[in-house]
């Protein structure tokens, strides 16, 4: 039927997420449309982070948190190291 080990799926599964991530985190800078916007990104991810509410709204830094995540998430998948 199909000769695909499980390390095939499991490759395939953290790519899509991998590039999922970095597709995201591209639209999220996308989003901001200038620079200053950009090189503030670290602070108001924190700002994100810790609760403290944002002037601009919230969707510039959770595109790039969750991009990260997203793309955190895949890289550990594909790096695991598996058990036989």
């Amino acid at each position: 039927m199909n000769d695909f080990s499980p390390v095939v799926y499991r490759q395939i599964g953290a790519g899509t997420l991998i590039g999922f991530g970095v597709i995201f985190i591209l639209i999220a800078l996308a989003y901001f449309q200038d620079l200053e916007a950009i090189a503030a990104t670290p602070s108001l991810v924190w700002q994100f982070v810790c609760g403290i509410p944002v002037n601009d709204g919230v969707t510039g830094p959770l595109m790039i948190s969750f991009g990260t995540i997203v793309t955190l998430i895949g890289t550990s998948i594909w790096f695991w190291p598996i058990k036989k």
